[in-house]
């Protein structure tokens, strides 16, 4: 068939209607912020309910500084989720004590009748300055006075330079039980060595950080070259590669390093990507640990693999790469915390997660970026990690250059809820996003050179937690990602339900050129429609949808291709997704 013909009736499978949706009602209850509040948050959450709202409904919300709403600071469209954090940053707009309107509608009512609200924007009353340079010591006295006051600002100096090389995991800075402080670099640099967790904050509420750098004093990974195997003794000898940091050592030695004795293959040629190896399952399977790693002069290293890894050296050969994972921690780690914030931060060859958190509720990650410093260096851990969490927001993000073998961004287990991922770029990871919860909205983000999926929305590895339910995937580009950019399932052996309410709606998936471009399964009530794909070699699974086990009343129509064969076609792969009639909207552009 050539390219631009329309696709035959015959070849799309069963497409059930979803039943029509109820209409919205007429208002919708403002939570948070409360009528009259004082906050000082950086990025402040505002909550809403609408208990009547169809999953899939819209609402128009609008902050200004007069009630008359002449004056409007910032206005947008909320889809799916509950809450709205904006890009603005309140600490910065509000001098002195300011005060602010708001107002919540559903997308298709007036404004006349939705409520208002006002809140005031003050000023941290007390403020305390962390001089250039300062010492441990210096940093932790001035950190525990802004402590002691709050709600209060920390200050780094304007452009300031600092540097620590703490020595324990459980954090440098480890303080429980406070609100209210504004961590603000000011333009700094924070340069960490050995681990990197800087700061350990549990059971507080809004604490921000905000107007940073981080380094790290070498980068996360370095890279090795075998010079010889030897099977016998399950013995190698490696030498740094040129251009990377030749101490070996480094990298293997890391005090409380729970993953710093392992090293894994490379591909020669795409620096960072696994090589494939026949009967190895997954790239957790090629890893090597280490016994030993021991210095024998003239830049060169005898590596001993680890009990149970004697028969993977074998695999490696004279020339081959191996890279020195050396992953430290994170610089943040927030635990059962409240309305916390990361924002306009860079983290630059990072060797572990920039932040962590867990069992924490209202968190914002606002223009974070995550970068390498040089073209030859890798980096790695995650770029976030985070599990049981409620009300995540993360915008204007940028994960570059994550060469791992984890994703850039997990939702683990516990319960999810509420989580959006707008307007981010992520180029490279093995996953973009993984979740499994109650509301994910994904809209206006570029996903390019993951070697997994782009999107994993109910995943099914084991841990314990709700499928994935409510999830909206909207104005994507997905660009060389994975076998299956956009994979969708739940399993009824794993989970107490299907998943349910998917809606993936005008989206590019371009070089799709793998498996297929979306495979969904154990999901009831599936749209998929606005969709353009393009691939330019052959597909795996011979279509760029594909419906396995446990699908139900779902749609798919108004997509369109370009290939140099045919792909618009629905396949099903399990006779448990249920027959039913023809309906042929999907055509491949003139």
């Amino acid at each position: 068939m050539k390219s631009n013909q329309t696709v035959p009736a015959a070849w799309l499978m069963v497409i059930c209607l979803v039943a029509a949706t109820p209409a919205l009602s007429a208002s919708v209850q403002l939570i948070w912020p409360e009528d009259g509040a004082t906050i000082h948050d950086v990025h402040p959450p505002f909550d809403l309910e609408n208990t009547d709202m169809v999953w899939d409904g819209r609402h128009n919300i609008q902050i200004s500084t007069d009630s008359d709403f002449t004056n409007v600071i910032d206005e947008d469209t909320v889809a799916v989720v509950t809450r709205y954090v904006p890009t603005v940053d309140f600490d910065d707009l509000s001098t002195g004590s300011v005060r602010y309107w708001w107002r919540v509608k559903e997308e298709t009512a007036s404004w006349q009748d939705a409520e208002v609200r006002s809140f005031v924007h003050a000023e941290m009353p007390y403020r305390v300055t962390v001089p250039n340079n300062a010492s441990e010591s210096v940093f932790r006295a001035k950190l525990e006075e802004a402590i002691g006051h709050t709600p209060s600002k920390l200050l780094l100096a304007p452009g300031g330079a600092y540097e620590y090389h703490p020595a324990i995991t459980t954090g440098l800075f480890n303080y429980s039980g406070f609100s209210d402080l504004i961590i603000d670099g000011n333009g700094s640099t924070i340069t960490i060595g050995e681990n990197s967790r800087l700061f350990r904050f549990t059971g507080c509420d809004r604490i921000a950080f905000k107007n940073f750098s981080v380094r790290y004093f070498i980068p996360g990974y370095t890279m090795g070259v075998v010079e010889s195997v030897n099977p016998d003794d399950s013995t190698m000898i490696l030498t740094p590669r040129e251009g990377w940091h030749p101490d070996l050592l480094q990298y293997y030695k890391v005090t409380g390093g729970t993953s710093a004795y392992v090293v894994r293959y490379m591909d020669p040629y795409y620096t960072g990507l696994f090589e494939e190896w026949d009967g190895w399952a997954s790239q957790f399977s090629k890893h090597l640990d280490a016994a030993s790693l021991e210095d024998i002069g003239d830049s060169r290293y005898r590596l001993t693999a680890n009990a149970g890894y004697e028969s993977r050296i074998s695999k490696y050969s004279p020339g081959d790469l191996v890279k020195f994972v050396s992953y430290r921690f994170s610089f943040i780690v927030l635990d059962s915390s409240r309305f916390c914030s990361i924002s306009n931060a860079q983290f630059i060859s990072f060797p572990s997660s920039p932040a962590m958190s867990g069992n924490c509720s209202g968190m914002s990650i606002i223009g974070l970026t995550v970068r390498k410093d040089r073209d030859v260096d890798v980096f790695g851990g995650h770029s976030w990690v985070n599990s049981g969490e409620v009300g995540q927001w993360l915008e204007n993000c940028h994960f570059g250059d994550i060469v791992d073998d984890g994703p850039a961004l997990t939702r683990t287990y516990g319960e999810n809820r509420d989580y959006v991922f707008r307007n981010c770029t992520v180029t490279q990871g093995a996953h973009a996003g993984k979740f499994n919860g109650i509301g994910a909205w994904y809209s206006g983000n570029h996903f390019e050179n993951t070697s997994g999926s782009a999107i994993y929305a109910g995943f099914q590895t084991g841990t314990p937690g709700p499928s994935a339910n409510n999830v909206l995937v909207e104005d994507c580009t997905f660009v060389n990602c994975g076998s299956i950019p956009i994979l969708c399932e739940t399993d009824k052996a794993a989970w107490p339900n299907y998943g349910y309410n998917f809606r993936i709606s005008n989206n590019k998936i371009l070089k799709a050129d793998r498996r297929t471009a979306m495979l969904f399964q154990g999901i009831t009530n599936l749209t998929v429609n606005g969709n353009f794909m393009e691939c330019d070699d052959d597909l795996q699974y011979k279509s760029w949808i594909v419906l396995r086990s446990d699908v139900s009343n779902y749609r798919i129509f108004g997509n369109t291709y370009e290939c140099p064969v045919d792909y618009m076609r629905v396949q099903r792969s399990d006779a448990a997704v249920p027959d039913g009639s023809v309906e042929v909207t999907d055509t491949n552009p003139e």
